[in-house]
């Protein structure tokens, strides 16, 4: 349980940030409209064609048949079977939703173990180049080559995360 101290500051955090949105009621309900137009007119469109293909890879068992010559190098850097190599790869080009997902398909299907899946959480669930390139890169920044570095920067501290954090 957190201590009052916690709650306290918490609470005074809470009613600040809340003062803040209604001093400035135009600014921020056009900041929110702005935000939900950026997710209904980008973010979405761009993950829905991953959530598909993902089910279908999943739901054939096309995954598994895939990922049969990565089984080997998954097994001996991560510690993972055949199946963390399918996930690694669509986690990696769908975003952090079909990675997660295609991860609970999997251990619904009895696909991976929980504690298997466990380490694969760790390093298998991350951000899509959709996301990174199209919106960090392209709509923030206004370069895609700043999305390309930011998405393999991602990439590449994952892979770290699952290295150090290999299964036994």
């Amino acid at each position: 349980m957190k201590g009052w101290g916690q709650t306290l500051l918490g609470g005074v955090l809470l009613g600040g940030f809340a003062l803040l949105l209604f001093s400035f009621p135009q600014e921020s309900a056009e900041a929110a409209r702005k935000g939900v137009r950026l997710c209904l007119d980008l973010i979405i469109p761009s993950l829905f064609p991953f959530f598909v293909l993902s089910s279908l890879v999943i739901s054939t068992g096309l995954a598994g048949w895939l990922s049969q010559p990565l089984e080997k190098p998954m097994s001996l850097l991560f510690g993972v079977g055949r199946q963390g190599a399918s996930l690694l790869v669509l986690g990696a080009v769908g975003g952090y939703p079909v990675g997660a997902r295609t991860l609970a398909q999997m251990i619904a299907r009895g696909d991976v173990s929980h504690q298997e899946a466990r380490g694969l959480c760790l390093f298998c669930n991350n951000c899509g180049p959709a996301f990174f390139i199209g919106v960090v890169g392209g709509e923030l920044f206004g370069s895609r080559e700043v999305g390309f570095l930011l998405w393999g920067t991602h990439l590449l501290a994952a892979l770290i995360v699952g290295l150090f954090c290999r299964s036994p």
